[in-house]
């Protein structure tokens, strides 16, 4: 049996819905084809959006395949005005983490990390998972396990960079190890098709407290050269020059851990 004529639907945000109609589409069961809406959905405005599309057959008896896959689509806000600062505070920044056996984790952070915390206002990014439900210190059931084995993970930024308007791009960061020499790494990288494609921001100390470690087994981005070992927070610092003029700019961190060196202490902020 071959279905001619297919009524489809799609929604942004579950409040706008769109209806269309596929005509002439001898759809055979278990096939499989694409079609695209004659009206296009508004997502102009920054933010996050979440779109489904489903088909209205009548009288159909298996109603549970016939909604996609809910999506998140992402507008990122645009940033052109600088010095850019971002403490990770607030309830919606934006950036966010991926990639296999992701363990990056937002938590309060004072140098190190401290259950209860101390100033649950100061948060970082942390390459750990938070369990509240392993033990209890003075009240608080709290833990912090170190990276995965095998992770390999980004961390995004969550807007992008125009810097049109900007000779020499600088970028500078927080940054504090304590990771196994030359097993574990991080890397820092750009994007300006939209994360089509990354380069590696320098290479072995081209910038202030830059990759320190050449030799590493995980090969973060690709490459033997990250950051690497145990140093408390430090600045890090490395000029984008080659960016100068470019109007979507978008940084991630690599990171990557071999599958046989884990302490469940070790980490990266």
């Amino acid at each position: 049996t071959t279905i001619q004529t297919i009524p489809v639907a799609v929604s942004i945000n579950d409040t706008l819905t769109i209806r269309d109609t596929i005509r002439n589409a001898n759809l055979a069961a278990g096939g499989v084809m694409s079609h695209n809406f004659a009206q296009l959905l508004n997502m102009q405005n920054e933010g996050y959006y979440f779109l489904k599309a489903w088909s209205e057959v009548g009288g159909e008896p298996n109603r549970f395949n016939d909604t996609s896959q809910v999506w998140e689509v992402i507008h990122y806000p645009t940033v052109s005005a600088y010095p850019y600062t971002e403490d990770f505070n607030a309830n919606d920044i934006y950036w966010w983490s991926a990639g296999f056996k992701n363990s990056w984790t937002r938590v309060p952070y004072e140098g190190e990390v401290f259950c209860p915390p101390q100033d649950p206002t100061n948060k970082a990014f942390h390459t750990f998972s938070f369990r509240p439900e392993v033990f209890n210190i003075n009240g608080v059931f709290c833990d912090f396990f170190g990276y995965s084995l095998g992770e390999k993970s980004t961390l995004n930024s969550g807007v992008c960079f125009d810097f049109g308007s900007l000779a020499f791009p600088v970028v500078e960061f927080d940054l504090a190890l304590t990771l196994p020499d030359h097993s574990v790494g991080l890397a820092l990288q750009t994007s300006v098709d939209f994360g089509q494609s990354w380069q590696r921001v320098g290479g072995y100390q081209t910038g202030i407290n830059w990759y320190n470690d050449t030799a590493n087994l995980s090969n973060p981005a690709g490459q033997r050269i990250a950051w690497s070992g145990t140093f408390p927070e430090f600045k890090a610092e490395h000029y984008l020059n080659h960016l100068a003029g470019e109007n979507s700019v978008m940084l991630r961190f690599v990171f990557e851990a071999d599958s046989f060196d884990l302490n469940t202490t070790q980490k990266l902020t």
